[in-house]
């Protein structure tokens, strides 16, 4: 069976930032995620992961430009230098973290040589670092798994693998399983939302078949719930209670610690 991680982002909102992560462990997630953590401190979310023995998924990188720039810029000409330095400090948060990988964004005027160029210099540079391409929508470099997959063909690094949005077949009506099986050797990680944005309920998606196929494909990356609740998380998670059964219906008590990790500089 797939592990199943929370989008913190989304899920368990109502409260502080901190608490959703004995929330996420709670409700039976293995896993949490943030696209973009870099506005709280690394130390303290690994701390949250450790005293609710949690693993961090993911992250988008590189990490937000907070003077009006491109949100992502890996395939933006004239930025190569200005990617791999600002990679280095999403690759940093990630150490913090232990994080699973890091989703490269080629955002939006990217051209496919500079993006090929900077995801090969990115593997090569740090071939201990686990990569992730996804689609970013239509209109884009990257409107779909096939000219990810391309992408991926032609930039040839062992570290570099496809994120995928359950999302875009639910809205296309196309059949999830199919959708996602010529992909399979090459996906590292799966987004689980309704069409609509909201929890899988009431639609066309054998969750369960969708799941016993990923195992029958050798696939061992994270399903990462990643939609907004029509109202409460805890009262729309019943497609995870089906897969995994009735989930702990008490907070885990905290782990003993000697102290709050320091903050890193820099």
């Amino acid at each position: 069976m797939p592990k199943f991680a929370a989008d913190l982002d989304h899920l368990f909102s109502d409260r502080p930032l901190m608490t959703r992560f004995s929330a996420a462990k709670s409700a039976g997630f293995d896993a949490v995620e943030m696209r973009s953590p870099y506005d709280a401190a690394a130390p303290d979310l690994r701390y949250q992961l450790v005293m609710n023995d949690l693993f961090w998924t993911g992250l988008d990188a590189p990490p937000p430009n907070y003077t009006g720039g491109l949100p992502g810029y890996a395939g933006v000409a004239g930025q190569e230098d200005r990617f791999l330095r600002d990679l280095k400090r999403a690759l940093r948060v990630a150490d913090v973290l232990k994080s699973g990988f890091l989703t490269l964004l080629a955002g939006p005027e990217a051209q496919i040589g500079t993006l090929i160029g900077n995801l090969k210099a990115a593997c090569k540079a740090h071939p201990k670092a686990r990569f992730m391409i996804t689609p970013e929508g239509a209109g884009s470099l990257l409107p779909d798994l096939a000219s990810c997959a391309h992408v991926l063909a032609e930039v040839g690094g062992k570290n570099l693998l496809l994120a995928a949005d359950l999302r875009s077949p639910l809205a296309s009506g196309e059949d999830p399983i199919a959708w996602v099986t010529p992909y399979l050797p090459q996906l590292g990680h799966l987004w689980l939302a309704g069409a609509d944005g909201h929890e899988p309920a009431g639609e066309s998606l054998d969750l369960a078949g969708l799941c016993a196929h990923l195992d029958a494909g050798g696939y061992s990356g994270y399903v990462c719930a990643n939609y907004t609740p029509r109202e409460t998380t805890e009262g729309g998670l019943a497609w995870l209670r089906r897969i995994i059964g009735d989930a702990p219906s008490e907070e885990p008590a905290p782990k003993k610690t000697r102290g709050r990790p320091r903050k890193a500089k820099g």
